[in-house]
């Protein structure tokens, strides 16, 4: 990336470690966070991850559904 003065290069330079040091901070508390949480029993944790996984194929289904009408609507709009 070219910058068109060394100092508009600085602020973008000093803006990226800003934005790296609150990533940290966010991962740090995050980690700390999920160390006081308490653990759920296996079970538990199999009907969670099962449920992840139903939504996304869920997701993934609507947005192939929603492409499949997209790609249907042109031809009607059209006339075809």
């Amino acid at each position: 990336m070219e910058f068109p003065t060394s100092s508009m290069k600085l602020r973008f330079l000093q803006g990226q470690s800003k934005t790296i040091r609150n990533m940290e901070t966010k991962v740090s508390e995050t980690n700390e966070k999920k160390q006081t949480l308490p653990s759920v029993s296996p079970e538990i944790a199999t009907v969670i991850a099962s449920g992840v996984e139903n939504s996304k194929r869920a997701a993934q289904q609507g947005l192939r559904t929603e492409a499949d009408q997209c790609l249907l609507a042109k031809p009607i709009a059209r006339g075809i």
